[in-house]
């Protein structure tokens, strides 16, 4: 008994020197961390200029525009609601990264056949 609870006394010291150690160790990082986040945010956020906004909501047209993809949807207050228009939207997002994801496949394909070419009439 007295060996268990002198076990537990040596436990809970190298705990409580562990955690001085780990703070030590941790404190600079932290206030390094704590002092740039601030610099991190700035560059995170834009001027919300017009070329940074991904999604423009005309209520006066009924109107909704991705400037992601240059797309009109109609109906706002239904897109809003997550009707029929936030599925069509939603698509036409999905449709231009399959080609924009298409076209980079074909580019990197044709880049290997380029270079492959230029190997085997180099030997």
């Amino acid at each position: 008994m007295l060996y268990q609870v002198y076990d537990l006394y040596l436990f809970y010291l190298y705990e409580q020197y562990l955690c001085k150690v780990l703070s030590i160790l941790w404190l600079p990082i932290v206030l390094e961390s704590v002092i740039n986040k601030p610099r991190l945010l700035c560059t995170q956020v834009g001027s919300a200029g017009r070329s940074e906004k991904i999604r423009t909501y005309n209520m006066r047209d009924d109107r909704t525009t991705d400037h992601r993809i240059s797309e009109n949807v109609y109906g706002v207050s239904r897109l809003l609601d997550g009707g029929r228009e936030l599925d069509v939207l939603i698509d036409m997002i999905q449709t231009e990264a399959r080609y924009e994801r298409l076209i980079e496949q074909l580019s990197l394909q044709r880049d290997i056949q380029t270079s492959s070419v230029a190997d085997s009439t180099s030997r």
